[in-house]
């Protein structure tokens, strides 16, 4: 919360008349999705079963917070979310996405076998059946009005 409460008031100036200058775009994988073929899903499969963890950086979480902090009073806050499809035209690069995501040994350190099963599950599930890995992207947008503004969430 600091670090976003210091971005917001040392970078965004309010405009005239409400209208805003700037605004602070965050971008996340999404931290939850039923979508088999996404990375948040293989994420939360994986890591949930091999180290009893999850992706818990939520934003759009965050940014309904951000409605109820007086700092963040003039401010108009949105969330969107988009998806991205991952269609590559082989497996090895397919899997290059999925090492960014997933299998990074800074991230969690997956042993010999574990990656093979997720290799494995990647090949049988999504690259055999034709089917693009898909990134579902939360977006939160952050814009600074002018003094006197009531915040809003579009």
């Amino acid at each position: 919360m600091p670090l976003i409460t210091g971005l917001y008031r040392a970078l965004l100036a309010g405009g005239g008349a409400g209208e805003p200058t700037a605004a602070i775009h965050a971008v996340l994988m999404a931290s939850r999705t039923r979508d088999p073929c996404s990375t948040t899903w293989l994420y939360n499969h994986f890591a949930g079963r091999y180290f009893g963890v999850r992706n818990e950086q939520d934003l759009r979480r965050f940014g309904r917070r951000l409605l109820s902090v007086p700092a963040f009073a003039g401010a108009r806050i949105v969330h969107r979310r988009s998806r991205v499809r991952c269609v590559v035209p082989d497996f090895e690069r397919l899997m290059g996405v999925v090492w960014m995501i997933l299998l990074h040994p800074i991230v969690h350190r997956f042993s010999r076998q574990q990656q093979y099963a997720i290799i494995e599950h990647v090949y049988r599930h999504v690259w055999s059946r034709g089917r693009p890995l898909v990134q579902e992207q939360d977006h939160l947008l952050i814009y600074r009005r002018a003094a006197g503004k009531a915040a809003q969430r579009a």
